[in-house]
C-alpha cells in the first residue's frame, strides 16, 4: 500500500490549524468584555491528584461559572447558582513580592455541596463578593431583607 506523504502533511496541518483556531476561538469567548476575572481553583480528585487549577471565573446575573483556562471542553468546569452560596469568606495570603498584585483566598460554602476554594487578585475577590451581595431582596432562601 502506497501512502501519498504530501496529502498526509495536509490533512494533518489542517487538523492542527482547526484545533488552534478552536482553543483561541474557547479563550475569546470565555474572557469576552464583562465580569471575567482570572482564578485558580482547588479541585479535588478521585485519584487523588488534588490541586490548583488556573482559569477564569465568569460573573452572569444569578450564576457563576469556572472555566479551566487550558481546556479543550467548551462549556464551564463548575456552575454555581447564587442562592446555592450560603457563605463566603475571604482572607490575605500575605504580603505579594514588590511588583505583583495582593492575592487573597476565597472559601465559597455551597448548600448541598463541597466547598469552593479560590485564589484571586484581590480586586477580583472584591468583583466577586459585589456580585454575591448585589443579590436582589429575596432571591438568596434565607434573606432577611
Amino acid at each position: 500500500m502506497h501512502v501519498n506523504v504530501p496529502i498526509t502533511l495536509v490533512v494533518i496541518g489542517t487538523f492542527l490549524v482547526l484545533g488552534a483556531l478552536y482553543v483561541l476561538l474557547r479563550q475569546v469567548l470565555v474572557t469576552r468584555p464583562g465580569g471575567a476575572v482570572e482564578c485558580a481553583a482547588w479541585r479535588p480528585s478521585m485519584t487523588g491528584r488534588s490541586g490548583w487549577q488556573q482559569g477564569m471565573l465568569r460573573f452572569d446575573v444569578d450564576v457563576l461559572r469556572w472555566y479551566r483556562a487550558y481546556s479543550l471542553r467548551p462549556g464551564p468546569e463548575l456552575t454555581l447558582r447564587r442562592a446555592d452560596l450560603l457563605e463566603m469568606r475571604r482572607t490575605d495570603l500575605g504580603e505579594p513580592p514588590d511588583g505583583t498584585e495582593p492575592v487573597q483566598a476565597v472559601i465559597l460554602h455551597r448548600r448541598g455541596g463541597p466547598e469552593l476554594q479560590l485564589v484571586a487578585a484581590r480586586a477580583s475577590v472584591s468583583a466577586l463578593v459585589a456580585w454575591w451581595e448585589s443579590a436582589p431582596v429575596g432571591a438568596v432562601l434565607g434573606d432577611v431583607d
